[in-house]
């Protein structure tokens, strides 16, 4: 299980593209899309890294949540952790919306504007406290021990998947979030 989970803004052109192949099931369409908008990603975060100058308008609008995915999605979604009614959509921030493709081990799911402004503003209302209970509720992780290093990586990519689910939900954009 040493796959990352990225989540990356897309076009409404995209959008359809992804939709229109999920129901022809052309799986191997949506994957090479997903490639290329990460690959992108990638490498505009490589220029970013190297210090060049970019137009950050111009820059894709993704996240990564690195191999945390499993316990973020954990701490949202497992039957023990029992999220507060107004907290509820954040069960949806890696795994949400619909399951377009899937090969075994990578995985890419589509998230609507609806879904991730439910997302986002749940995000809004989730306080420090309540990562920690949520963390240290999961009954299994992957990545990180059930400690404070591991609670302060988890923590880190809650922070970086608030941000983007604030960003797209300010663009009025659909996602996706991929296990690859």
């Amino acid at each position: 299980m040493g796959m990352i989970g990225t989540q990356h803004a897309i076009t409404a052109k995209q959008e359809r593209q992804l939709m229109g192949w999920y129901q022809e099931d052309d799986q191997d369409s949506i994957f090479d899309l997903v490639d290329e908008i990460d690959n992108r990603w990638y490498d505009a975060d490589i220029k970013l890294k190297m210090a060049e100058r970019l137009d950050f308008t111009k820059m894709p609008l993704s996240s990564s949540v690195d191999k945390a995915w499993y316990e973020i999605d954990l701490c949202f979604s497992e039957e023990p952790t029992r999220l507060r009614a107004e907290l509820e959509p954040l069960a949806n921030c890696i795994f949400g919306g619909v399951r377009i493709a899937e090969d075994g081990e990578s995985m890419v799911n589509l998230l609507d504007k609806s879904v991730v402004l439910n997302v986002a503003k749940a995000f809004q209302k989730l306080e420090d406290s309540d990562i920690e209970e949520l963390f240290y509720k999961i009954t299994d992780t992957y990545i990180c021990e059930k400690n404070k290093e591991g609670l302060e990586y988890v923590r880190a990519n809650i922070e970086r998947l608030k941000y983007f689910y604030d960003e797209a939900a300010k663009r009025q954009v659909a996602i996706i979030s991929a296990i690859l």
